[in-house]
């Protein structure tokens, strides 16, 4: 009886804060890792700590040409050259389908988030042979540093999201988050939300200004 509860509940844990794939935490996981040391941390110690997001930018074209397994054989990959290139204290997890995190404790910052980096996109870079065919990934990051002024995880990681996502317009390699970015999403959310608004209550007016040709 013990034995099956205790069974039971490590597969609940399993299943709510572990990535089946890689056996990596996932987005959950990291929250609550990241929470833990926003609480024990002084602000001074965050400081020197950065969350980076790792985005494989062409693993659906691998997943449309080669499969899903393929696709899924290439995550593990990348997981495994991920775990060799960064130091055991620090957190990797896998956010998302194409997406990984690795939350780092060296300093300063945002000197050292940038050298690492480069150095992850270098080292997932490397080919991968799939099917007798040599595959390059390429990858979008987005950098959060320093954290010092951060009190909750869940700001941490969509304020990361919102670096990787100008990365990913940018078609850059790296963007590191800046605070004008949540003001200019929140500013950008409230115009959509009032057109919206404006358009169910019929308040815009059309008019036609008609143009003639004079040839």
């Amino acid at each position: 009886g013990t034995q099956l509860v205790r069974a039971v509940r490590e597969s609940r844990f399993r299943i709510s804060y572990e990535d089946p794939l890689t056996g990596l935490p996932n987005r959950a996981m990291l929250r609550v890792i990241i929470q833990e040391k926003v609480e024990l941390f002084r602000s001074d110690s965050m400081d020197d700590m950065a969350l980076v997001l790792i985005h494989l930018r062409n693993l659906n074209k691998i997943n449309e040409t080669f499969g899903h397994s393929a696709g899924d054989d290439v995550l593990l990959r990348v997981a495994d050259r991920l775990r060799d290139s960064i130091k055991p204290s620090w957190t990797l997890a896998r956010v998302s389908g194409d997406t990984f995190a690795v939350l780092s404790m060296e300093g300063p910052v945002p000197e050292h988030a940038v050298r690492l980096t480069r150095s992850l996109g270098k080292r997932i870079a490397e080919p991968i042979e799939i099917m007798g065919e040599s595959i390059q990934l390429q990858v979008h990051c987005g950098i959060v540093c320093p954290m010092g002024r951060y009190s909750s995880a869940e700001i941490i990681l969509r304020d990361a999201e919102n670096a990787l996502q100008h990365a990913r317009e940018r078609n850059e390699l790296f963007h590191i988050y800046q605070a004008e970015y949540h003001r200019k999403a929140v500013e950008r959310l409230r115009l959509e939300t009032g057109l919206r608004e404006s358009l169910k209550e019929h308040r815009f007016i059309a008019k036609y200004q008609p143009i003639y040709s004079l040839k």
